[in-house]
């Protein structure tokens, strides 16, 4: 039978201004115990964001046990290969602690990566 436990995930603060604060929040989310920490993949707003693969393999080598999740990866920011690539590689990185959800996206942002407004729902599915 299954662990029946309940977990709580949190988010992390992943922005460029404070990298110590990354840091200790990353320390301090194993430390208190909670099951996982989560980071997002915004590709615009009004503060620059740590890219969320390379921000959650840095937090991978600081803890050994919460899990690390993405929350939503954008779909067509990345050609399928390199996704399913960063996706595997976090994976393996952290011992096989990455959750991870993949989603459309806004079309609006489409253009900027190449893919046209109408293409962005369909390259998702």
């Amino acid at each position: 039978m299954g662990d029946d436990r309940t977990s709580y995930g949190i988010s992390l603060r992943q922005g460029w201004q404070d990298l110590e604060s990354f840091r200790q929040s990353c320390l301090l989310v194993e430390k208190l115990g909670f099951g996982s920490a989560w980071v997002t993949d915004h590709l615009r707003g009004p503060d620059p964001l740590l890219e969320p693969f390379t921000a959650l393999s840095y937090c991978a080598a600081l803890t050994s046990r919460v899990r690390l999740g993405i929350a939503i990866a954008v779909s067509f920011a990345r050609t399928p290969v390199h996704l399913a690539q960063a996706v595997a590689s976090l994976d393996r990185l952290s011992g096989g602690r990455l959750e991870m959800g993949i989603g459309s996206g806004s079309p609006r942002l489409g253009p900027a990566f190449g893919v046209a407004d109408e293409d962005a729902f369909t390259r998702f599915r």
